[in-house]
């Protein structure tokens, strides 16, 4: 079972450009619910965010400290990548060169497969500051 760990802001990056509408949403329903549904996913060699980067940047939006992440290896053959759109193609390593090269790729190109990811879990906003 993965543990959950926080991290430093300037630590964890994205490899997406992230949709305003949805960091709106998100944000909002942090605000009101007062927690944060399901922690952060990252992999744990390179601080890539594979999961959840609105929620990292709506917590970012709102000031909050900490990053609550679980730490995965995304060398793990477990993990799987794939494209949200038709006729698009993305790999993990494609995913690794748009976070070293910071040129972001566009918002919901990847989606992740992660057998093992923790759900369901709620994070009182006091655990992030």
């Amino acid at each position: 079972k993965n543990k959950i760990k926080t991290i430093k802001n300037n630590l964890i990056k994205q490899h997406e450009h992230i949709r305003k509408t949805h960091l709106f949403e998100i944000t909002r329903e942090i605000k009101h619910n007062r927690f944060i549904r399901n922690p952060i996913i990252g992999d744990k060699n390179t601080i890539i965010i594979l999961d959840r980067y609105h929620r990292f940047n709506a917590i970012k939006s709102l000031s909050l400290m900490g990053r609550r992440c679980i730490f995965v290896d995304y060398n793990n053959k477990k993990i799987k990548v794939t494209a949200w759109r038709k006729g698009e193609k993305i790999t993990k390593k494609l995913v690794i060169e748009a976070y070293l090269s910071g040129k972001l790729l566009k918002p919901k190109t990847s989606k992740h497969f992660i057998p093992y990811r923790s759900l369901k879990i709620k994070i009182p906003l006091n655990k992030l500051i």
